[in-house]
């Protein structure tokens, strides 16, 4: 009885120490990118404005755990000012070292629909709305970098 009490203990220890181990590595892949953003009383440049829309850019350094990679992004945002449902279409221009990489491609052109008042942004770890852009690499994998960003062809929409 003494033995089969000492191995059912040292199952629950076992079982224990596993769950830990586990739940702290899973911890880890959700820290799977560290922002820093730039000054908070920086204003954020605008990229196009008129009287219902406007975009702004923002700039954040990204590192990922267990690499020595680290990246510059920066990260768009658009804000419906109008008090109406809009479709917004766009073309997102990004130029590298002067040279427009994107300019007269079909994966430059964005549709997005905004509530009254909403913004929308780019994030760090999804670029499904295509509103993160690569800038560099902070750790020199690559010597190309953003020199220039530029919205065009907007037309916005009533819904």
């Amino acid at each position: 009885m003494k033995i089969l009490f000492k191995v059912f203990f040292l199952n629950i220890i076992l079982s224990i120490t596993f769950c830990s181990w586990s739940f702290i590595n899973f911890n880890k892949d959700l820290t799977i990118q560290k922002a820093i953003n730039q000054d908070e009383n920086e204003k954020n440049p605008v990229l196009f404005e008129n009287d219902i829309a406007v975009f702004t850019v923002s700039y954040a350094t990204v590192q990922t755990p267990n690499t020595s990679t680290i990246k510059n992004y920066a990260l768009i945002t658009i804000l419906n000012k109008s008090a109406e449902h809009i479709t917004i279409s766009y073309n997102k221009e990004a130029y590298y070292d002067g040279i427009c990489s994107s300019c007269q491609q079909q994966e430059s052109q964005f549709e997005l629909g905004l509530e009254p008042h909403e913004a929308k942004n780019g994030i760090l770890d999804n670029n499904s709305n295509g509103l993160r852009i690569f800038h560099s690499f902070k750790t020199g994998e690559s010597k190309r970098k953003l020199t220039d960003l530029k919205i065009s062809n907007v037309i916005i929409k009533n819904l």
